[in-house]
């Protein structure tokens, strides 16, 4: 063998040397990257699944919803307003500041117990809120329609609001008609 050639295999060997080297080196970089994807992916769950990562503000928007929902029977419904005030502004604002309808029980402190909320409660609540904005404008349209007729029978004087009143029925539902068209 002569001087060249040994120098070369020795070169050889030693750029083949190098090179598993870089490559042990480079999959071991490509392995603690994935690792440390993972482990921020999990905390990004984690996060999400606590409700720790969402803004302070909207923390404090969820609670009044919350809030809300709790107070809806004491309030005799006027909380309704502010459930109906929060789905505007989530749909003018977006997620950033106002969440979905369902998704402020998410961030409540859940007992260990309790049966954990899924997206099913998204759909319970709109259907809640839209039954109880009917239910509120029924009951509206009601007092509407009661204050009507007591004002027909005051401008009608006694005799004809006691006629109004015996006669019942079909006159009735006439008069409140004829008065409904004349306010509108």
């Amino acid at each position: 063998m002569d001087y060249y050639s040994a120098t070369n295999d020795d070169e050889v060997e030693r750029s083949r040397e190098l090179r598993q080297q870089r490559r042990q080196k480079m999959l071991e970089q490509q392995l603690e990257r994935r690792e440390q994807e993972a482990e921020a992916k999990k905390e990004k769950e984690k996060k999400e699944k606590t409700g720790s990562s969402s803004t302070p503000i909207k923390q404090g928007t969820n609670w009044l919803l919350r809030g809300a929902w709790f107070n809806l029977i004491p309030t005799f419904g006027l909380s309704l307003l502010y459930i109906d005030l929060h789905i505007f502004l989530h749909a003018v604002l977006g997620d950033r500041l106002f969440s979905k309808l369902g998704d402020e029980w998410k961030s409540a402190a859940i007992p260990s117990g309790a049966i954990s909320v899924g997206n099913s409660s998204r759909l319970v609540e709109t259907m809640a809120v839209l039954l109880l904005n009917f239910f509120i404008f029924s009951v509206w349209f009601f007092f509407l329609t009661i204050l009507v007729l007591v004002g027909g029978w005051l401008a009608a004087g006694f005799w004809d609001a006691a006629k109004m009143l015996l006669s019942g029925g079909w006159e009735t539902i006439k008069i409140m008609y004829n008065l409904f068209i004349g306010i509108f």
